[in-house]
């Protein structure tokens, strides 16, 4: 790179020995997946299709139906317990 602009190595002044250098460093970002009682703790629901069709509620409250399935309202989740006003 050097030779195509007629500068011999060591005569750049962008790295020049005078010149103060910086180093940047960012954060890198780890996400970490949350654990189904972190889940229930935090007031969410979490559903998990099984093979049958319906849906596990693996982060379910005390009292609440373990199994999701249509047409049966009894089965879904209480958002009433899990969403204050």
């Amino acid at each position: 790179m050097c030779q195509e602009h007629g500068i011999h190595s060591g005569q750049s002044n962008a790295f020049s020995e005078n010149r103060p250098r910086s180093r940047s460093i960012s954060r890198v970002f780890v996400s970490t997946p949350k654990t189904d009682s972190d889940l229930k703790s935090m007031g969410f629901t979490k559903l998990v299709k099984r093979d049958r069709g319906g849906y596990e509620n693996v982060a379910r409250l005390g009292g609440e139906s373990r199994y999701m399935e249509a047409g049966k309202p009894e089965t879904m989740p209480d958002l009433k317990r899990r969403i204050e006003d």
